[in-house]
């Protein structure tokens, strides 16, 4: 990857708030999923599942997101087509630095292997003939791991390889009464008025394209977070998945980290390659503010994944929790629709096998046919809090007793009186001040912030087959 920062207009320093309102021109709600697709896949090079009920504007998520990235060698669809052509889509791949796949379902085998490797953040490797010029040879082709996005549907029956999911940030979309409400008064709004009202300027998105194609190269920094163990009680441990999940909690901080470079202090260390040769290498430090924004749009998704269970899915536990005795799937369903969620049978019942696989639920059946839920003794909700000035004074102690050199620089810069725009909002946050400050819940957040509111390359000129 080509770093263009050296090119980079440095007076130019965004907020994540505003990446929030130009996404909003295009998107209704969806706060929390759009930005952390923006942060996790598009910042931070991670691999991404955004999943939900059909129709739920997935796909448009991940379009309008990736409508940030340079238009050559941005994006690059991964779509279905014969094993062979799965090569000849490989050469093109390589190009690009983010990967969209359509529909998973129809890739070819051998790119289904590929995502795999990549998932395990693997270089991936396979071999086919090669006839160039009349003259047959075997050819090794090498692909680097590419950050990869692909949406899937809950009534999908698609069964995503657990080691591959283990490995994906799973993010979900809105389905609440209260977010089909805003889509299709949006719609409405669209038919009727001669265009959107919201107001645009496009020298706003061409300055924010500019400021992405120019960020340090993400495999080229190397990042420290000078609070990373107070953020540790964060995460369920329950699974140990949570040692995959953790690590991509930190991850979507430097992602930020990375969007605020301009801002952020660097230093250079000795340290090892992959060869175990001493080389330097350049790191930038996380700030207070990156955590607390990482918080805001990442924290529900951190504990969703650990607990291995959705949002939804713990309504359903809660459900459960407050009924006084086991309910079977109709009254679940209309206790649930209570809540503004409308969600089919089968659904349902799909999400209580997936409660039940988890000990989460407990199935009790009657008769031959009829089932009713009742809580199981291994579920545990879980909330964290998290106190800012802790966190400071975390980071100035770890700076002083780890990089002394610069701590003094640090705090003056980052922890002396640190205030956040607050990504959904743009309120000025003054972390100093914050007492307890929760992840915002998905069902809450539109009635909070509502009022506030493909390259078509050509193949390679040669002919391949496989092995």
């Amino acid at each position: 990857m080509i770093d263009l920062s050296a090119s980079a207009n440095k007076e130019y320093k965004p907020t994540l708030f505003k990446v929030h309102e130009l996404l909003d021109l295009h998107i209704v709600g969806e706060f929390e999923s759009r930005m952390g697709v923006f942060t996790n896949w598009l910042l931070a090079h991670q691999n991404v599942n955004l999943t939900g009920q059909r129709a739920s504007g997935k796909t448009h998520i991940v379009t309008e997101v990736s409508k940030f990235l340079p238009e050559k060698n941005g994006l690059f669809n991964l779509s279905a087509g014969s094993e062979k052509s799965a090569y000849y889509q490989a050469e093109i791949m390589k190009r690009h630095s983010h990967i969209m796949i359509p529909e998973l379902n129809k890739l070819p085998a051998n790119n289904k292997e590929l995502l795999k490797d990549w998932g395990e953040g693997k270089v991936s490797e396979y071999k086919v003939v090669v006839f160039e010029a009349g003259n047959r040879r075997i050819a090794t082709y090498r692909m680097e791991p590419k950050p990869f996005i692909f949406c899937l549907a809950d009534e999908q029956e698609l069964k995503i390889d657990d080691q591959l999911r283990s490995r994906l940030t799973v993010i979900r979309s809105d389905i609440s009464e209260a977010q089909n409400m805003a889509v299709n008064i949006q719609q409405a709004e669209l038919a009727m008025m001669p265009s959107n009202p919201k107001p645009f300027n496009p020298k706003d998105f061409e300055d924010m394209k500019q400021h992405i194609l120019t960020l340090p190269p993400w495999d080229e920094t190397a990042y420290r977070h000078p609070s990373a163990t107070k953020f540790v009680g964060c995460i369920p441990n329950i699974f140990t998945d949570c040692r995959r999940d953790f690590p991509k909690y930190l991850k979507n901080t430097y992602g930020i980290t990375r969007f605020n470079w301009k801002d952020r202090l660097t230093t250079e260390i000795n340290t090892l390659d992959d060869n175990n040769k001493l080389i330097k290498k350049s790191i930038m430090f996380v700030a207070p503010v990156d955590m607390y924004y990482n918080h805001i749009i990442y924290g529900n998704t951190l504990v969703e994944s650990s607990l291995r269970c959705s949002n939804i899915e713990r309504q359903f536990v809660s459900i459960l929790q407050d009924a006084k005795e086991p309910l079977n799937r109709n009254s679940i369903q209309s206790k649930i629709r209570v809540k503004g969620l409308n969600i089919s049978a089968h659904m349902i019942t799909k999400h209580m096998h997936t409660l039940t696989d988890l000990g989460y639920v407990e199935t009790i059946k009657v008769g031959s046919t009829v089932a009713t839920y009742t809580v199981g003794k291994l579920f545990k909700d879980f909330t964290f809090d998290i106190d800012w000035n802790e966190i400071i004074k975390e980071c100035e102690a770890n700076m002083v007793k780890y990089y002394p050199k610069i701590s003094e620089e640090y705090y003056k810069k980052y922890c002396d009186n640190p205030v956040a725009i607050h990504p959904f909002n743009g309120i000025e946050i003054k972390l100093k001040d914050i007492v307890v400050e929760k992840p915002v819940k998905k069902e809450s957040i539109i009635e909070k912030f509502t009022d506030e509111e493909l390259n078509d390359d050509e193949p390679p000129d040669i002919e391949v087959e496989e092995i």
